[in-house]
């Protein structure tokens, strides 16, 4: 595979069973492990290319992803240990693809405004998504 050649870490397909296995959350602080895998997810979802990225696909299965948005002007995210808090009841459709499953692209139906708990240090911090990043991240944490 000359994707897994060129990315630093290597993108598991769809059908992989720890895309489907529970995960556990991230613990503060956080472990040097844990922060060489948010480096080396930076640079796979940069080199992709793709806009997110969440542990369970390059097979570590905790609650952890990157999402990146620097080609499109704005600043990337790590998002750890996120829940969902609320979310609205309109419903907005976008085309998405995802890096698991590559060249497919189609509409995916998403809460307009998904509100979410983020913990990126030991104390947690409420966030509105909006837009291109509230896409971005609903696709890759759920």
């Amino acid at each position: 595979m000359l994707m897994a050649k060129i990315l630093r870490l290597h993108i598991l397909p769809s059908d992989g069973k720890v895309l489907r296995a529970q995960n556990l959350d991230v613990s503060f602080p956080l472990t040097p492990e844990v922060k060489k895998l948010i480096a080396d997810m930076k640079t796979t979802v940069k080199k992709a290319p793709g806009i997110g990225l969440a542990a369970p696909q390059v097979g570590v299965n905790i609650k952890l992803a990157v999402i990146y948005l620097e080609e499109f002007g704005l600043k990337g995210f790590t998002i750890i240990n996120p829940v969902v808090v609320s979310r609205s009841i309109k419903k907005s459709i976008m085309q998405e693809g995802c890096l698991s499953i590559p060249g497919v692209f189609g509409p995916v139906k998403r809460p307009a405004k998904p509100r979410r708990v983020q913990k990126s240090s030991s104390k947690a911090m409420v966030f509105w998504a909006r837009s291109f990043s509230m896409r971005s991240t609903t696709s890759t944490v759920f």
